[in-house]
């Protein structure tokens, strides 16, 4: 299990394979457009896909308004919502500024067990990182809880891309992003060893009991039980073709998600073609 003592998956190769995760795209009728759309929303809220709307920000939210009705809630309010294992008020309670992050951090974790893969993930990835940055910084040096935090980062990473979602992945190679610019210190592609980064399949595994028990106790099913929606792939795809985008050396070139098992370097040919 992912250890919790130091605050807060790989897909296997066979299903990078275009047969399974590479769809045919053409122009949709109306009607089909209009299904795609409601069930690219219901994929969004099941992965918690949804960003609270920032009011500096240019960019837009679509799903904002789902959040909506929690943002000026007052906060034990909003907490008293989250303990009833309302969804949107985690996912609020996760990215409101006036927050403690330990709330935040509970947030994430709590998200994760109700199946979240994206926003959640994201966030848990950013939480080891910083903390494996700030020890190294402290320390001068890569020691074992630099170590551990790193780990526990990709297994974040390796267990979201299982799920068909790359937000953890994002989160994970814009720091690999910041080294290389200077703003962060730790080069966390030259951390682990190759034999260090192989324990993340086994780390991700205990991840995935661990969620499956928490899930037990809500009654949920477990994670293998998961169907992904046509939608799911598509948004993959499309989602795996814009990381390529931003981060295309970065991904090529990353020994860690080599060593976890991950090939990249030949998109399916939909993504290919998005890219």
């Amino acid at each position: 299990m992912i250890r919790e003592s130091e605050p807060d998956g790989s897909l296997p190769p066979e299903s990078h394979s275009a047969s399974r995760w590479c769809s045919t795209e053409t122009e949709p009728e109306h009607s089909e457009r209009v299904r795609t759309e409601k069930e690219s929303l219901e994929w969004d809220i099941e992965r918690g896909n949804i960003l609270l709307a920032a009011e500096d920000s240019v960019f837009e939210f679509p799903n904002a308004v789902l959040l909506a009705p929690y943002a000026e809630l007052d906060l034990q309010d909003l907490i008293a919502h989250a303990k009833n294992d309302d969804l949107f008020a985690l996912l609020t309670i996760m990215q409101r500024r006036d927050v403690p992050m330990k709330h935040r951090n509970n947030a994430a974790r709590h998200l994760t067990v109700m199946g979240n893969t994206s926003t959640a993930l994201s966030h848990l990835v950013a939480i080891e990182l910083t903390r494996a940055n700030h020890i190294f910084e402290m320390e001068g040096q890569v020691n074992e809880q630099v170590k551990t935090h790193l780990v526990n980062s990709l297994t974040y990473v390796s267990y979201g891309l299982e799920q068909l979602d790359v937000s953890a992945l994002r989160s994970y190679l814009y720091f690999v992003q910041r080294h290389r610019n200077g703003s962060y210190a730790l080069d966390l592609e030259a951390a682990l060893s190759q034999k260090e980064v192989e324990t993340v399949k086994f780390a991700r595994a205990q991840f995935k009991q661990y969620l499956n028990h928490k899930r037990q106790e809500k009654y949920l099913s477990t994670i293998e039980e998961k169907a992904f929606p046509k939608v799911a792939k598509r948004q993959f795809e499309k989602s795996l073709a814009l990381e390529y985008r931003t981060f295309g050396s970065l991904i090529l070139g990353s020994n860690n998600l080599k060593n976890m098992g991950f090939d990249f370097e030949n998109l399916p040919g939909c993504a290919k073609r998005l890219f």
